[in-house]
């Protein structure tokens, strides 16, 4: 569409939280729902060379973020500046973060002994690891904990109703598991809470909050 019909080199992807109304792909544009003003950008970061031409090239949508907000106390205030103390604020953790974006991984997956275990912890009733699966089990009428990731100066929180997915008819697990030695992954548990632009022309990605979180009098409407 790029090439032929000089469709702007653009998409836009807004996953709503019901399963059954799917969500929202705009090709070329932004798509015709409700978001907080305010965009936070940031690079694209290239992970990979092309053995022909040996230029940079994208294998994932890796971005850098600025750490991740997390405190069982829901009054919570975070310091998105991380060369700023304020003892009134809760500091970020994992600050300087490369994480890929991706609608096709359900949960959050990030290093277990600075985000995915502290989350667990925060839950009440705390979640419990299970060695044998290698997941984080919550209790399905826990309270989550207030649980965000910044990018460029802005934290995008993730609804508490995303923080639970139930697993069995008995069982819930929690939205942010441990990566292991593998990468950290922003999958569906955040991408719900968030508008996502990713604009390859300019490389970069492009992030809005989305209307969950009593932003009625803010919000506004995109143009397509």
């Amino acid at each position: 569409m790029y090439t032929n019909q000089g469709v702007p080199p653009l998409f836009t992807l807004a996953i709503n939280r019901d399963p059954d109304y799917g969500g929202v792909l705009a090709l070329g544009g932004l798509p015709n729902i409700p978001y907080s003003p305010g965009f936070a950008s940031t690079p694209i970061i290239p992970v990979g060379v092309n053995i022909t031409s040996g230029l940079l090239v994208y294998e994932f949508y890796t971005i850098n973020v600025d750490g991740f907000a997390l405190s069982a106390n829901q009054n919570a205030q975070f310091n998105v500046n991380n060369t700023y103390v304020n003892p009134r604020k809760t500091s970020l953790v994992a600050n300087n973060t490369q994480a890929i974006v991706d609608s096709g991984t359900t949960l959050i997956y990030a290093d277990n002994d600075t985000i995915a275990g502290p989350v667990a912890a925060a839950f009440n009733p705390p979640g419990i690891w299970d060695d044998y699966y290698g997941i984080f089990y919550v209790s399905c009428d826990a309270i989550p904990p207030v649980f965000g990731i910044a990018i460029s100066g802005k934290i995008f929180y993730v609804n508490g109703a995303d923080m639970i997915l139930q697993s069995s008819e008995t069982e819930c697990i929690s939205g942010v598991q441990a990566s292991g030695s593998g990468l950290t992954i922003l999958g569906d548990v955040w991408m719900k809470n968030v508008l996502c632009v990713f604009d390859l022309g300019a490389e970069m990605m492009r992030f809005a909050a989305r209307e969950f979180y009593g932003l009625t009098a803010q919000t506004k409407v995109a143009n397509t």
